[in-house]
């Protein structure tokens, strides 16, 4: 069975080669992402999930809660992104499951997601460069710096740095 660190490790290294292949830098723009992939983006109302992917006829699409920040819709897409990538292309076909277990605590395929999310939009060499490129004198930035620079809200800067170990 492979660890948590080193199926974070495999995660971000499979992010690094979907980011070579479409060419990306940052900061992403994960509407233009899907615009590039072919990929419809559609703003819904009054929902209880922040994003889904779905598939209509061999064509995917992502219903996203159009009440989010766009900060926290671009994480909303690259996780759809991740599902699709990580769940659906590798041999699994996990279509029809429910991610969430009933306790309330996320499963391995929303945690995968997740750092399928974190890994496209903050890179891990890029991440850590910038921190350390943008320290004060005390050897601290602001998260609002580091949200600013990737596109992203400051909880998911929170989560990559800890996860990271940068705090």
């Amino acid at each position: 069975m492979v660890g948590k660190d080193e199926l974070r490790r495999k995660i971000e290294q499979f992010a690094l080669v979907v980011r070579s292949q479409l060419e990306l830098s940052s900061p992403l723009d994960m509407f233009e992402v899907m615009d590039k992939l072919g990929i419809a983006v559609n703003f819904v109302e009054d929902v209880e999930f922040d994003a889904r992917i779905s598939e209509k006829n061999g064509d995917f699409c992502i219903d996203c809660d159009k009440d989010q920040i766009f900060e926290r819709q671009q994480f909303s897409i690259a996780h759809e992104l991740g599902h699709l990538l990580l769940h659906k292309f590798n041999g699994n076909e996990r279509q029809n499951i429910v991610y969430y277990r009933k306790n309330g605590n996320k499963s391995q395929v929303e945690w995968e997601a997740n750092e399928f999310a974190a890994s496209l939009l903050m890179p891990r060499r890029e991440f850590i460069e910038f921190c350390f490129n943008n320290a004060d004198d005390a050897g601290k930035i602001g998260l609002k710096v580091i949200a600013k620079k990737f596109r992203v809200s400051m909880q998911a800067v929170r989560v990559r740095g800890s996860a990271l170990g940068l705090w």
